[in-house]
């Protein structure tokens, strides 16, 4: 009788366990994102690391902004709550030019987006788990 009991109690506390892991919400903040810029470039972004403060790395296969071209930059971003603000630099493929980068993601879990709001980009973009 003990062996049963001890089994069932085992058993509902893998239970618990599993189900409680299985609840965790993932993290919004890591992995592939991807959009489709206003000038209809596509754009990726590579969110990596833990806790407070993570790495980033973005890319344009056509910066309006550098005249055309590609575009890639890295940085790090700190997260506060469901807003991400991220700093950094870039540089344009086509003219050599570095630029400062400094924008903010805000996660919506509702709609599993991220919503962009940069200093070059006036409106939001849209950015979801990358596909491929």
């Amino acid at each position: 009788m003990r062996l049963v009991i001890a089994l069932l109690t085992a058993g509902a506390l893998t239970l618990a366990i599993v189900s409680s892991v299985a609840a965790a919400p993932k993290d919004p903040f890591k992995g592939h994102w991807y959009a489709i810029d206003t000038d209809q470039s596509h754009q990726t972004l590579k969110l990596s690391g833990h806790g407070p403060t993570r790495t980033w790395r973005f890319f344009d296969d056509y910066c309006t902004l550098c005249g055309g071209g590609t575009f890639a930059g890295s940085g790090l971003f700190t997260i506060e709550g469901v807003i991400a603000t991220f700093t950094g630099t870039g540089r344009s493929n086509l003219t050599g030019q570095i630029l400062d980068m400094s924008f903010w993601l805000q996660d919506d879990s509702a709609t599993g987006t991220l919503l962009w709001e940069g200093i070059s980009d006036p409106g939001w973009v849209l950015y979801r788990h990358h596909p491929w």
